[in-house]
């Protein structure tokens, strides 16, 4: 991210790919001052590390701070007290002070390049005032590019004992604070064009002196400041005292900041009868946990940032009190962030004080100054000296700018209409006295004050306790806790502890996606418990982080989100103020180990040990002044398909970004993180139960339990259940397709009616109807419904004589059979009725394995029939209960059981109500909701992806669309696409980009399935995505490869590889009693054979009988690791670098690389000679097989804590 510019010398964040060329800019000078340093860990350790860069990008120049002096003389801890007591700096502190630990630049430029740093830094950390360097005390004079900027700072002693000198660089040098003043009517000429530079609505319609009137027309009420730089206003800001409060505390949770009104001895801060305020915090978050209460409402949830505290009478701003703790906890501290409106109005407190608050209504600044904005809230609340919060709302769609980094946003209720976001800054925040530093024994009593109305809080205070008492827990494990401090007053907690399964969390999780852990020691890693910050200081969480690194002499923090089922860890890691400061870290996909096979190679038990999975945030040095940019954009999601799951992950998951206003709708919520209790439904793979713990969405998500039933384009809302208005400013539509309840034809069979007998009018009739739902009917589409109908059937169907009904031919039937055999069901209560397949495909496609469901179903006496159409309940009853018969219709007679429990799985649609909604708000909709290659809808604020959605007819691409391809993939790229909107790292647009070729994009993912086949069979099939053809057609097809089979299906061992034309895995059926080790198998997918070691040689020589056994053996682990497709990745960049001779008829032509070569014959359809091709392979083998076998050493080495079991340099 570029940080500034200045002429020709741009400035931006350090990477690790700098290394070399800050390298080649060593100066003899440079060591003398700072010593040997190894620049890799320089910016692995930095707080904040600038390169400079010219016109070509070319590195000139590099500099890197810390929080602490570039000395190993000075304790990093203690630097503070030793400076001041050696050196007359005495304004200096953690919170203002940064040291430069290295400083290199091209010579003929190195002024120039150290005074663009120097202002580089303090624009980008406003708190900061002093940016020093130690020297040898022997070193009077610094280098001359830094002896400008950097003046010696006076000892306090001439007597003193000191080896090191001290230079100092001051703000004022650089980058000044602004000087504020009030407004007056002659700085309407330099105003004027600045508001027009960002918006030229105001002076179209208040006229170009709008800023000339408006400062005349000041009273009491109405007041506004300048900010001036060499006598020409820069920023303008305006004030208003009238505020409407009572309105605001209808639409934002304000008790944490006693409702923006003054404390007074009348406020009614607690409900009548009820307990104290932390009893009552208690019992609110118990409820919250019990989920939804019955009377409730479905209805927009409370966001995750939902204040959880009770004021306390008599608190003052002045004191910090206690109850401002209360702001900004997170959702994963109280359950699942998943609560409903109740349908009884909450109770809301009553103040009787004065307004203590001002808003801000104008507001402008240069941008070359807007770092600065906060110079002129120094100023505001001197105009206000009654008030203590200032206040102001933005649009949503507004871009977040820097004033708005020392506010605080307030989270708005459940159900607020608000049109903008609202933030607030108290003037205390303007304190600079802002410490932090080890709790001591005498803060556990003021600690008790503090902590004591928030949820777990007997937790905090027993770690606290047993710090001051011991400095470790029980078992040893180093035990650490910090407070923040203001004025003598504590306003902050924070308790870590040193991370001991920092094994696991390397093995588990992408934390080197952020740092190097070989430059991080182990005891330089700790897990975050607790950390409490009070909300007018919330703005300081970041420096606060900082200072826990520094004293606690770590270098990096992990927080771990517990799903909320562990209660346990939850009660061990709470409350974390700061969670939107910390980075979300992906979890990795992990090896299925053959653990007898491989014995003693298996990796470290600290690798493999199964954990409870948890969600990991991180925080570390390198990332403590990084900044995330806010995106407040009501974004709404409508659906829990895999496709919206995978939009969430991709969006909340983005590290430099965090998503304020995301929602997602459907029925049941965000899917449950508890396993199925029976397996009546196939899996995707997509998502897995594991995958949503480790992603925890319900931090980062809002949920709202309910279906979309309404969309109204114009006023930008949906209507979920027909009552509650969600407003989006962009509507995404996932819905995917559900099974829906089956209708009855309504057919005579008495009359002996046969499925020709029914046209498709009378279906389409039928299903428009009003459908009575009977209460022995399920119709199952995610675990939820899974839960309800197996808890139905355990109370009132298995130990009965009655039978149920499986109608659908689709997987989920296959499976439901399987679930209800589980359940004890016995096979002969059990009846399969498959509908007409018109002519598609089996679920299976394939004949074979057909046959042999089949077979298993006749051994477990399963009635099975096919061919037959649902036509009755009951004899023909219209309004029905509870069903006890079911009648079906076929090509010769019809049929009619008996039946105590039915089951559809007759066939997915697009659910009745989501459509509805559509077609109303004309979405345009062709069978299915109409898409282009981006996404988008005729509605630019619409977008939609997943089987809802077909791709427009001027694509010519009927039989493809999203449900041909990997949901998880097409939702991956749905957030690419949405992030070009957001993302200011990206080419932002604001409308979609017009499309150069009409051409559908492609997805490369496989599609999987997996499931329970009758017999205990486990299934699972991957596939490329394709259209969905008869096996044996595609077979015909002289490019469809090779199929490669070990095992039988009578045997239940049988494994089917397809290769294609190319030779590379492109289908993998397994239908086997084994467990299948379905994320390994996955990896096999695209891969060529030649990486399965030569597979088509060894099958035919008969060297492999099984394949099960043979992607078990050692040898192929590496294949399965999650990092193994960037080696591949790497390697094809490798080959595409070095030299290969471009042969043509006449021979060797010049040198490319080895892909130009082959794709010149390619394109040039050249005919290669036996010759040729051995003269390519020899060079190829003379400048690339050393350099692919450094790399494949370079990968098992870097990974070896995965893959031990593999050979590496150095062991023999």
């Amino acid at each position: 991210m570029e940080i500034s510019k200045t002429n020709d010398i741009h400035a931006r964040r350090t990477e690790s790919l700098d290394a070399y060329s800050i390298s080649c800019l060593f100066q003899e000078s440079t060591q003398e001052l700072f010593g040997v340093v190894d620049i890799v860990n320089l910016i692995e350790r930095s707080n904040l590390a600038v390169t400079l860069t010219n016109f070509y990008n070319e590195v000139i120049g590099f500099a890197a701070f810390l929080d602490y002096p570039n000395t190993s003389e000075i304790d990093q801890t203690e630097w503070e007290t030793t400076l001041h007591s050696q050196f007359d700096l005495p304004r200096s502190s953690p919170l203002n002070s940064l040291f430069l630990h290295y400083f290199v630049a091209r010579s003929d430029i190195a002024a120039s390049c150290a005074n663009e740093t120097m202002r580089t830094v303090f624009s980008a950390v406003v708190e900061l005032q002093f940016i020093c360097i130690t020297s040898p005390a022997a070193m009077t004079h610094l280098d001359p590019a830094l002896s400008s900027l950097f003046q010696p700072v006076k000892r306090k002693s001439v007597q003193a004992d000191v080896s090191i000198g001290l230079h100092c660089c001051y703000r004022h040098t650089c980058y000044p604070t602004l000087y504020v003043r009030p407004a007056s009517i002659e700085d309407n000429d330099d105003l004027v064009p600045l508001f027009r530079s960002r918006s030229k609505q105001l002076e179209e319609t208040y006229g170009s002196f709008f800023i000339a009137e408006f400062v005349d027309s000041h009273d009491s009420d109405h007041k506004s400041l300048v900010a001036e730089v060499n006598g020409r206003a820069i920023g303008f800001i305006s004030f208003c005292g009238q505020v409407d409060v009572d309105l605001l505390n209808q639409c934002f949770e304000l008790r944490p900041f006693h409702g923006l009104y003054k404390p007074h001895a009348d406020d009614l801060l607690e409900e009548p009868g009820s307990q104290t305020a932390s009893g009552s915090l208690r019992e609110e978050e118990d409820g919250k946990k019990d989920g939804k209460e019955d009377g409730e409402e479905d209805s927009t949830e409370e966001p995750r940032e939902a204040a959880v505290a009770a004021c306390h009478h008599g608190d003052s701003v002045e004191t910090f009190g206690a109850s401002n703790f209360s702001s900004n906890l997170d959702c994963h501290s109280v359950g699942n962030g998943e609560t409903t409106e109740s349908s009884k109005a909450a109770w809301e407190p009553v103040y009787a004080g004065d307004v203590n608050v001002f808003c801000i209504q104008l507001f402008c600044i240069d941008e070359e100054y807007e770092m600065r904005s906060v110079d002129f809230l120094v100023k505001a609340f001197e105009l206000f000296p009654d008030r203590q919060y200032c206040i102001i709302s933005i649009p949503f769609l507004v871009p977040e700018f820097p004033l708005l980094h020392s506010f605080v946003r307030a989270t708005p209720k459940r159900c607020s209409t608000f049109p903008h976001e609202l933030f607030l800054f108290h003037s205390s925040a303007l304190l600079k006295s802002f410490s932090v530093r080890p709790v001591r024994e005498s803060d556990v009593e003021r600690l008790s004050a503090v902590v004591t109305p928030l949820v777990n809080s007997l937790g905090i205070l027993g770690d606290v306790r047993q710090y001051v008492s011991a400095r470790r827990d029980a078992d040893g494990t180093e035990l650490q806790v910090f407070v923040a401090e203001c004025l003598a007053q504590v306003i902050g907690v924070a308790v870590l502890r040193e991370e001991v399964d920092i094994e696991h969390v390397r093995s588990h999780y992408n934390v080197e996606d952020f740092v190097y852990f070989s430059h991080h020691r182990r005891e330089e890693h700790a897990r975050l418990h607790h950390l409490v910050l009070n909300p007018a200081f919330q703005h300081y969480g970041k420096h606060f982080m900082k200072e826990i690194l520094r004293l606690s002499r770590k270098t990096c923090l992990y927080y771990p989100i517990y799903p909320a089922e562990n209660q346990l860890q939850q009660q061990r890691h709470t409350l974390v103020t700061v969670l939107e400061h910390l980075v979300p870290v992906r979890a990795r996909r992990q090896i299925t180990y053959p653990r007898e096979e491989l014995g003693e190679n298996l990796p470290s038990e600290r690798v493999l040990r199964k954990q409870e999975p948890y969600a990991l945030c991180h925080m570390s040095r390198k990332l403590s002044l990084e900044p995330k940019v806010t995106i407040n954009a009501r974004i709404v999601v409508i659906g829990a398909s895999d496709t919206s799951l995978a939009l969430l992950e991709t969006l909340v998951f983005c590290s430099h970004l965090h998503f304020n206003n995301i929602t997602i709708v459907s029925p049941h919520g965000l899917p449950t993180t508890r396993e199925q209790p029976a397996p009546f439904l196939h899996s995707s793979e997509c998502c897995t139960v594991e995958n949503l713990q480790q992603m925890a969405l319900h931090t980062w998500v809002n949920a709202v339990h309910g279906k979309m039933t309404a969309i109204d384009r114009s006023e930008k809302f949906v209507l979920v259940d027909d009552r509650g208005r969600l407003y989006y400013d962009y509507l995404v539509l996932c819905t995917g397709q559900q099974y829906q309840l089956a209708v009855p034809t309504g057919a005579d069979v008495s009359l002996f009616a046969t499925t020709a007998d029914v046209s498709m009018t009378t279906i389409r009739n039928a299903r428009r109807q009003k459908q009575v739902w009977p209460d022995n009917v399920f119709v199952l589409n995610d675990s939820i419904d899974v839960q309800l109908a197996v808890s139905w059937l355990t109370d009132n169907f298995v130990n009965t004589d009655g039978k149920a009904i499986v109608y659908g031919s689709t997987l989920d039937a296959y499976s439901a059979v399987q679930a209800l055999i589980t359940l004890g069901v016995a096979g002969d209560r059990i009846t399969l009725v498959e509908p007409p397949f018109n002519y598609q495909p089996s679920c299976f496609n394939n004949p074979d394995v057909e046959g042999a469901v089949a077979e298993n179903l006749r051994s477990l006496g399963v009635q099975v029939y096919t061919g037959y159409l649902l036509a009755q309940w009951n004899e023909g009853s219209v309004l029905v209960q509870s069903i006890y018969s079911v009648s079906f219709t076929s090509n010769t007679k019809p049929l009619e059981v008996e039946c105590a429990a039915f089951f559809c799985f007759q066939h997915k649609s697009v659910d009745y109500d989501a459509f509805t909604a559509i077609n109303k708000a004309c979405l345009v909709y062709d069978g299915q909701l109409v898409i282009d290659a981006g996404y988008d809808t005729n509605d630019a604020a619409v977008r939609a992806a997943g089987p809802l959605t077909k791709f427009a007819r001027r694509y010519y691409a009927d039989p493809w669309s999203h449900g041909n391809f990997n949901s998880k993939e097409v939702g991956m790229q749905l957030a690419v696409a949405m992030l070009k909107m957001f993302d200011p790292t990206l080419e932002i647009e604001t409308e979609p980009a017009d499309e150069v070729h009409s051409l559908i994009p492609m997805y490369r993912s496989p599609r999987v399935y997996t499931a329970q086949l009758p017999g205990g069979i486990n299934y699972l099939h991957i596939a490329k995505p394709n259209i969905n053809a008869p096996l044996h057609a595609q077979m015909a097809q002289s490019d469809y490869g090779r199929v490669l089979e070990t095992g039988s299906l009578a045997t239940a061992d049988y494994f089917r590889l397809h290769l294609n034309m190319f030779n590379s895995v492109e289908t993998i059926t397994c239908f086997t009693k084994q467990i299948i080790d379905v994320s390994n198998l996955t990896c096999l997918y695209g891969l060529h054979e030649k990486y399965l070691n030569d597979l088509q040689s060894r099958f035919d020589e008969g060297l492999i009988t099984d394949f099960y056994s043979y992607f078990r053996e050692a040898w192929c682990l590496a294949l399965f690791h999650d990092r193994f497709p960037n080696f591949r990745d790497e390697v094809r960049e490798l080959l595409m670098m070095q030299g290969a001779p471009a042969i043509t008829p006449q021979g060797a032509l010049g040198a490319a690389s080895l892909e130009e070569a082959v794709r010149a014959m390619v394109d040039e359809d050249i005919h290669v000679t036996k010759a040729q091709r051995q003269a390519m392979k020899a060079e190829y083998e003379k400048n690339n097989k050393e350099a692919v076998e450094k790399q494949l050493l370079k990968f098992i080495s870097y990974n070896q804590y995965h893959l031990p079991m593999y050979a590496r340099p150095g062991m023999v």
